[in-house]
């Protein structure tokens, strides 16, 4: 029915990233759909708290998709070979 599925993922909360991610594998595999898992980070935050400047944020970049990855795996959702997606936007309020 569903061809793919996009969870969003916070990866500062373990509530935010565990229990959609446990959600959204479990449809993938009803549907045996693609699981796609996505995270957002904001560039300017990165920069600051790296204080080594831009082009710490590739660094940032990798460890960020390591956590996707880790995350994947705790919850045993890497048979579903998922589309691990980082990018970035504005910094602003929560």
């Amino acid at each position: 029915m569903y061809k793919r599925i996009l969870v969003a993922v916070e990866l500062n909360d373990e509530a935010g990233w565990r229990t959609p991610l446990l959600a959204g594998a479990e449809q993938a595999r009803k549907f045996g759909s693609e699981l796609i898992v996505l995270t957002v980070v904001r560039e300017v935050e990165a920069i600051v708290s790296a204080k080594t400047g831009p082009f710490a944020y590739e660094m940032i970049a990798a460890d960020l998709e390591n956590q996707l990855a880790a995350g994947v795996r705790e919850v045993k959702a890497y048979d579903l070979h998922p589309n691990l997606i980082l990018t970035h936007g504005p910094s602003g309020q929560r």
